[in-house]
């Protein structure tokens, strides 16, 4: 047996490929590959030691794209519209006619960029993951279609693109990271035809994307909680959940909450055991009496017992396995299996969602509260090493946007590539353009009693949901704007002082929280 990984760049792997190692070595598989595009020698060799592979059976391609021309253009927020115009209309029409991909930070930017093509005339749509699916699949093939000249798209756009003929890739905001910045520039010219790789480059929206790494560090009293639920709710070793209520008790962002499981698992806590959906909803396509006459008497009586117990509301029907249950003893198992199998012959239409992932637990890891103190303490400092290495990546990005040296050169070299030129003669750089970044000046943050006004309605929606007292944290995250699983069911995006201080440092904002609560 052989397995092929196809691994992200950077250490923000998606959390189950942390788990691979140990699925080789429970399914004794003798040879694993892993492909990348992206990674820097530490995490090469990373991931060479977790996977056991020897220094010899590391083989690296060249990463250097001659046919990819980089720039830099050092751009004012106020002048960044104009130069994106001209850029793209120099792009799609006057040079080398073909696709473009405008990437930004934000959804609502997104929005705003594609209009102001639109306004000038240039065939643009939107594209993020606030949209509804069919209007992105439907964007997506339109361009894929030559319908659509140009996507203004937030990172939700790419995965699965290849589209051969991509002109021309502009950056309007900073990439979260080089990572990010080299995989984005790669959907380019992959026929290997010259290609244009701009970015409009400011400081004015580095706290946006410093901030985005800090909205992903779970808190360590939402980590202490989450601890708390698993022990409180763990019946004879199981624990059942569902990701997305958790998400918003704990307040823990769905990605740092899969990583948060992984870290689990690794230590021991927990392990997976099944999953199954919570809701079943159906709705006949023959007369539930024609349905009955096509089995025996046994089986009608088990079908009319499943179908006394769903509620219909008009044409569709939503089952109660519990009371279905507790009247009749039937096992979910069974009931399961015979409406998947009226839907396979097509005499209903099954629909089911709230997907239930069950665990097997080590309780004895979590009997003493000192347990839980030391667990939720050594996560923590594992997300907060991850935030630090993330604050150093961004650093990182804007120094090599700042290069005086070759920018391929430099982009090759970042991950591991010896063999690229030294000086590539097609960036801006080497065309002796070399962007230093501006940063607007922002005015102080207010006084702690206007910033503690600003969170007066925080504070009173928060008891009136009676939810616990509002961290420090979440304060400060809901200040900078962060988007946080429990400020959905709070509707906070509606209170005057949601996002109030967006353009400014996260730690800027917390340290003035910090003095309205001390």
């Amino acid at each position: 047996m052989k397995l092929t990984v196809f691994l992200s760049g950077s250490h923000n792997f998606r959390p189950d490929y942390l788990k691979i190692p140990q699925f080789c070595q429970a399914f004794s598989i003798p040879q694993t590959l892993l492909l990348t595009a992206t990674a820097t020698a530490q995490v090469k060799h990373d991931m060479a030691s977790r996977f056991g592979l020897a220094p010899a059976q590391i083989i690296q391609t060249g990463f250097y794209r001659a046919n990819l021309d980089l720039s830099v253009l050092a751009v004012s927020q106020q002048d960044k519209n104009i130069q994106l115009v001209d850029c793209v209309n120099y792009y799609a029409n006057n040079g080398q006619k073909g696709a473009g991909i405008v990437y930004v930070t934000l959804q609502q930017t997104a929005e705003d960029v594609a209009q102001v093509l639109i306004n000038q005339g240039i065939n643009a749509r939107a594209y993020h993951a606030g949209m509804e699916q069919e209007a992105r699949q439907s964007i997506q093939q339109q361009f894929m279609d030559n319908q659509v000249q140009v996507i203004v798209a937030t990172i939700a756009f790419g995965m699965g693109i290849d589209k051969s003929d991509i002109r021309f890739v502009i950056h309007y905001d900073l990439p979260k990271s080089i990572e990010n910045y080299s995989q984005e520039i790669g959907r380019a010219g992959r026929d290997g035809q010259l290609s244009h790789c701009v970015t409009l480059a400011n400081l004015d929206g580095l706290n946006t994307v410093e901030n985005f790494v800090y909205g992903d560090t779970p808190e360590p009293e939402s980590i202490k909680q989450l601890l708390e639920i698993i022990a409180d709710e763990t019946d004879q070793g199981r624990w059942e959940v569902q990701e997305l209520p958790l998400s918003t008790a704990c307040n823990i962002r769905g990605l740092p909450l899969k990583t948060l499981f992984v870290q689990l698992e690794l230590l021991g806590v927990i392990s997976p055991s099944f999953a199954y959906f919570a809701d079943f909803k159906y709705r006949f396509v023959e007369d539930m009496q024609v349905i009955l006459k096509r089995f025996n008497s046994e089986r009608q009586a088990f079908l009319n017992q499943v179908f006394e117990h769903t509620h219909f509301k008009k044409i569709w029907g939503q089952l109660d396995f519990d009371s279905l249950y507790q009247q009749y003893g039937a096992e979910r198992q069974r009931v399961v299996a015979a409406l998947e199998y009226l839907a396979e012959q097509q005499l209903i239409i099954l629909e089911t969602k709230k997907i239930t992932q069950v665990y097997n637990v080590n309780q004895q890891a979590l009997v003493h509260p000192a347990q839980l103190q030391a667990l939720s303490l050594q996560i923590s400092n594992y997300f907060a090493d991850n935030e630090r290495k993330e604050i150093v990546r961004i650093s990182q990005l804007v120094a090599f946007f700042e290069l005086d040296s070759c920018l391929s050169a430099s982009l090759a070299e970042y991950f591991d590539d010896q063999a690229a030129p030294k000086s590539c003669g097609h960036c801006s750089v080497c065309r002796g353009q070399i962007a230093v970044l501006s940063k607007q000046a922002l005015a102080p943050l207010p006084d702690s009693a206007n910033v503690a006004a600003l969170l007066a309605p925080l504070h009173q929606v928060a008891q009136a949901k009676s939810l616990p007292t509002v961290t420090v944290a979440t304060q400060a995250k809901f200040l900078a704007g962060m988007v946080m699983p429990r400020f959905s069911r709070l509707k906070v995006k509606q209170l005057d002082g949601f996002g109030r201080f967006s353009a400014y440092r996260y730690q800027d904002i917390l340290a003035a929280v910090n003095k309205v609560n001390s």
